[in-house]
């Protein structure tokens, strides 16, 4: 993904032409291909570019038109161009025109609105010195992401990363305390869509638009909701619901194909990654572009359910496939540790193996990289066993609830699918909260054990608020449509959190992530899908199983279990930590160990891999990774 940058002085001081290059700078790994920056009297703006289509170097960016002065910067991969130029008026091939052109014609004529006639993924920024108004914009599901600060009557800010906007002097450097709780306790990763871990620092929100007036005022938008207009025509039958999501999920792998630079994919094994391996190696075959690079976590040393479906896609389909054994990649996690010291977020510390193919992939000049993570929030089924028990359908809510015990296997019980309908049906709005109430101070002081959080730090960013703030934001979840036919989940923080994850490891190694399930039109279709054609005889994603019927192997169609070997290269990487970071095996409490429990210190002991491992070691590594991002940012490291 590239990057971009810029701010408007709101006070009437000159513009210091090297601010914006500072901001470029502390974001140079997001652009290895072009680093280009200008200003004005009361603007600057910049962009570090990872060309991975042609339009990309059709222009250089920033952008001005030539009559109206207007200046456009964007990072952004826009899917409906044809349909654009039509509409704008453009009568030139669609590579030769670059997006800053494309963005600035579709404002000229849609305002505002421009945002919501587009598809892709995009951050853009648009300036019209003429009425001193910046307009910023960011994508339906938050795939570019768009910092931004505001200091009221003297600046107006915003960057690609939080680095490259506390790179421009005059933003201040203070930590978000209660975001620091965060990167401990996991529930709270996805607290919201807006702050960032500084506190002078927000997050502009998928799906938004944000107007900064000459007077300085700000105006928020949102521009587009999942639950809008339902499928043309009405599916009349479950194989029309199929078809479509097969169609459209087949469109959005085409869109993201396009570009002059290798694509590949993560290949997990699982459903969501295999269906997009399959339908995007179909599609290269039929364009004569070559096979489909992949790259997989794999266990050669016991029957892994993950592995041997890796196998039969890599046996079924004509793939260029990478396995990454996770015994046998030491020099990957040693290059992760190390990279630790470069970490964007503390959230990133838990990422080994995903860090793994994104380096893996970099090593064979992949540019751009498949990923299925964000089907679940796709097609979740959300209050679907509720509503059997409100309809009297208890047969059926037997029999679902039978099904996942199949489904998920060992650990899963029958009951432990039916308690919480029981719960959430029969017991009044008003008694849960009051027994939430009761249970809050036993509740606290099992996660402040469990994550490793200091009490007393706990209490200062009032953790048992936060608590309560993130069930009231679960509780006004799913979106629905008027009528109650549609409801999607798109809009959980939790999604918003997992994507920009992704992608600033992607970014760290000079690589785009493309998401095809988070296609916009992908994401309308299926609020509509009825719940029995989520969750079907116990399987998750059924819709989407029956959808790929005669392209995945039924092997791979039909796994059970979400069996993976993600924290296998995380507990690599916590055997590894102590050699690369000393601060990890001090004793005694610092300024950046602030929120953890002094009674954890040291997180880590030992010398290397054969050193035990505590067992609360998750916890441990999520700490450690605070430690090391705190490290740096206190020491001056952007």
């Amino acid at each position: 993904m590239s990057g971009i940058a810029g701010f408007i002085r709101l006070d009437g001081v000159v513009v210091d032409g090297s601010a914006i290059e500072a901001m470029l700078a502390a974001m140079a790994r997001r652009g290895p291909d072009r680093q280009h920056g200008v200003s004005g009297p009361d603007h600057a703006f910049g962009q570090v570019l990872l060309a991975t289509t042609p339009e990309a170097l059709a222009e250089l960016q920033p952008w001005k038109h030539a009559g109206d002065g207007c200046m456009v910067v964007s990072d952004s991969r826009l899917d409906n161009r044809p349909e654009l130029l039509r509409q704008l008026g453009i009568d030139q091939p669609a590579d030769e025109v670059g997006d800053a052109r494309l963005l600035h014609a579709a404002w000229r004529r849609w305002g505002e609105d421009c945002a919501d006639h587009l598809l892709g993924d995009f951050a853009f920024a648009i300036y019209d010195p003429a009425r001193r108004q910046l307009s910023v914009a960011r994508d339906v599901a938050g795939i570019r992401p768009l910092f931004y600060h505001h200091a009221p009557g003297r600046l107006f800010a915003f960057a690609s990363q939080t680095e490259a906007l506390r790179a421009l002097p005059g933003v201040p450097a203070a930590l978000n305390r209660p975001r620091l709780i965060d990167a401990l306790v996991p529930s709270l990763q996805g607290y919201d869509n807006t702050s960032s871990f500084f506190a002078g620092i927000q997050r502009l929100p998928p799906a938004h638009t944000l107007s900064v007036a000459g007077d300085g005022r700000l105006q928020l938008r949102e521009y587009w909701t999942p639950v809008g207009r339902p499928p043309d025509p009405w599916p009349r039958s479950e194989q029309d619901w199929a078809d479509g999501l097969r169609e459209r999920l087949r469109d959005a792998v085409r869109c993201r194909l396009r570009g002059h630079v290798r694509v590949g994919s993560m290949l997990s094994g699982g459903l969501d990654s295999s269906a997009l391996v399959a339908l995007a190696s179909n599609e290269l075959a039929a364009q004569g572009r070559g096979r489909l690079a992949t790259f997989s976590a794999v266990s050669s040393i016991q029957d892994c359910p993950e592995t041997r479906a890796i196998r039969w896609m890599q046996e079924h389909f004509d793939l260029d496939a990478s396995s990454l054994d996770w015994q046998q990649v030491p020099q990957f996690i040693d290059r992760v540790a190390s990279d630790w010291s470069q970490m964007g977020e503390p959230f990133d510390g838990a990422m080994a193996l995903v860090e793994c193919q994104y380096m893996a992939a970099a090593g064979q000049e992949v540019r751009v990289l498949f990923d299925g993570i964000d089907a679940d929030t796709l097609f979740e089924e959300g209050g679907y066993l509720a509503a059997l028990f409100r309809r009297g359908h208890w047969r059926a809510l037997w029999h679902e609830a039978r099904g996942q015990v199949r489904f998920y296997g060992e650990g899963a019980s029958t009951g432990g699918f039916i308690k919480p309908v029981l719960k959430d049906v029969l017991i009044p709005t008003g008694m849960r909260e009051a027994l939430r109430r009761l249970r809050t101070p036993g509740l606290l002081r099992r996660i402040q054990s469990e994550a490793r959080v200091d009490p007393v730090f706990a209490g200062q960013v009032d953790l048992a608020g936060r608590m309560r703030s993130l069930a009231l934001m679960r509780a006004r979840q799913p979106r629905k449509s008027s009528d109650g036919r549609a409801e999607s989940w798109i809009g959980s923080t939790y999604t918003t959190a997992g994507l920009e994850r992704y992608g600033r490891l992607a970014a760290a190694q000079g690589m785009e992530s493309r998401h095809p399930f988070m296609d916009r039109r992908l994401l309308e279709y299926c609020a509509w899908v009825p719940s029995s054609l989520r969750l079907r005889d116990g399987w998750p994603k059924w819709l989407l199983r029956r959808a790929m019927a005669g392209i995945l192997p039924d092997e791979v169609a039909w796994r059970r279990g979400k069996e993976h070997l993600g924290w296998r290269f995380n507990h690599q990487l916590f055997q590894r930590l102590a050699q690369h970071h000393s601060i990890l095996a001090q004793p005694v409490a610092s300024p950046v160990t602030e929120g953890i429990d002094p009674s954890a210190l040291p997180l880590i002991r030992g010398d290397g891999p054969n050193t035990d491992v505590p067992k609360d070691w998750e916890a441990r590594l999520a700490a450690a990774a605070l430690v090391v991002w705190r490290q740096r940012v206190d020491h001056g490291g952007l």
